[in-house]
């Protein structure tokens, strides 16, 4: 079973676009009317955003999904900021990354993971139950 998982999750890294090309900030700017932009190397999808939201901390800065929004297909983050908390935003955001990209990662694995013990499983049956119809027809064959 370990190899099988090990195999598996060999598959879920090279398929997966953000698992290939983990997500990294590429600009910080600051917009009229005064948003932080954080723009990103690609699209991030929407599970991405859930495991950023899950790194959390130790931190006295509010980076939660009230607060901040994705754009432009998970492509941008925008977070509303006065100047004086811009040093820690860029802090915090820029360490969250790193952590959000590991939790996205053992997010899909072990979706994966499960999605395929379940089909395991389900063939298991199936299985056993044609076995079981066979005996039961031989049982009936029999005088």
């Amino acid at each position: 079973m370990a190899k099988q998982n090990e195999l598996l999750i060999k598959e879920i890294e090279e398929d997966d676009p953000i698992l290939k090309n983990p997500v990294e900030i590429t600009k910080f700017d600051w917009d009229e009317n005064g948003n932080l932009l954080i723009n990103f190397n690609h699209q991030i999808p929407n599970k991405w955003h859930i495991a950023f939201f899950k790194v959390g901390g130790p931190y006295n800065y509010d980076i939660s999904p009230k607060r901040v929004v994705f754009t432009e297909y998970g492509a941008k983050l925008k977070i509303p900021e006065s100047d004086s908390y811009i040093r820690s935003a860029k802090q915090y955001i820029s360490e969250w990354i790193p952590q959000a990209n590991r939790n996205y990662k053992e997010m899909i694995i072990q979706e994966r993971i499960t999605r395929e013990q379940e089909k395991r499983e389900m063939i298991k049956l199936e299985i056993q139950k044609k076995q079981r119809h066979t005996e039961i027809l031989e049982i009936l064959k029999k005088k």
